[in-house]
């Protein structure tokens, strides 16, 4: 019966419904303006980003962002917005991180239809009914992620001596601390309701009543002492190298090749060449935290 169709994918871990890779990314990608494609700028603007400036004797960190703002970019926490139910039509606004908003709807045409249409920010992610996306019996069971990747851009002052206390130069350079991260949604209603007010949303597993309310931030920005940021964020500000010679990474292959020529009695050209691993790794700068 071709009306009964189901579609699976199948995996390492078996045959997958199609709903399990029902996604979005967060924050969402910057769209078209009358037919022309964002730019870099554009694409740069729409990712969790976070700047913090370290200052060149290292004692101060300032950043763009405030304590609450930092504090929901680091835990991501999602938090309810707005909620809009209506007969055959019911919407929630959530906040995922402070620069992610989204908005999920769920449609149906008519009140005794068991085909529904679940959009997010505008646009159609699914529309099926309970039974096609493998949902329990006499419900509309849908399921769906939001996948992201936040940037914490650390602009600190290059080090070229031997210890990472000396040496500190004028030019700065930018360390970036990428973490990849998904939130888990559910849009759920009975079937047999014939209105979508009774509707409801789970995002990574609490309802969307029980989700802290968003804030508006209105605060000064972060200026504070490594050890406090440390304290307060568990940050820790990272170091940049730019002396081949004087890097974590250098040393630790200097010693590797000097035990290896001991050990083998192999010759001094070898060793040189097991050094120079460390120094081309290290050659376009080497953070280090």
């Amino acid at each position: 019966n071709p009306l009964a169709a189901r579609l699976t994918v199948h995996g390492l871990n078996g045959g997958e419904a199609l709903s399990f890779f029902l996604g979005r990314t967060t924050p969402s990608p910057p769209k078209e303006s009358e037919g022309r494609k964002p730019g870099p700028e554009a694409q740069q603007m729409s990712r969790a980003r976070v700047s913090l400036q370290v200052s060149q004797d290292r004692t101060r960190v300032t950043s763009d962002v405030g304590h609450n703002m930092l504090e929901h970019f680091l835990n991501g926490q999602p938090r309810a917005v707005r909620h809009r139910p209506g007969k055959l039509l019911t919407s929630w606004t959530v906040q995922l991180g402070p620069f992610a908003q989204h908005t999920i709807e769920v449609e149906k045409k008519t009140a005794s239809t068991k085909l529904a249409v679940v959009r997010v920010d505008g646009d159609v992610l699914v529309e099926a009914t309970g039974e096609d996306l493998g949902s329990r019996d006499g419900w509309f069971d849908c399921p769906f992620r939001f996948v992201g990747e936040k940037h914490l851009d650390w602009e600190v002052h290059e080090l070229a001596g031997q210890t990472q206390q000396g040496g500190a130069q004028s030019s700065r350079a930018v360390v970036t601390q990428k973490t990849k991260y998904t939130h888990h949604c559910m849009v759920s209603f009975r079937e047999s309701a014939r209105e979508l007010n009774v509707a409801s949303l789970k995002v990574d597993g609490v309802s969307f009543e029980r989700m802290f309310r968003q804030p508006d931030y209105r605060e000064d920005t972060i200026n504070c002492t490594p050890a406090t940021l440390q304290k307060s964020y568990g940050l820790r500000v990272p170091h940049m190298f730019t002396d081949d010679s004087s890097t974590p990474l250098g040393d630790i292959c200097d010693s590797v090749a000097r035990t290896v020529t001991q050990s083998f009695g192999w010759d001094a050209k070898l060793r040189a060449q097991l050094k120079s691993i460390g120094v081309s790794l290290s050659a376009n700068q080497l953070p280090a935290f």
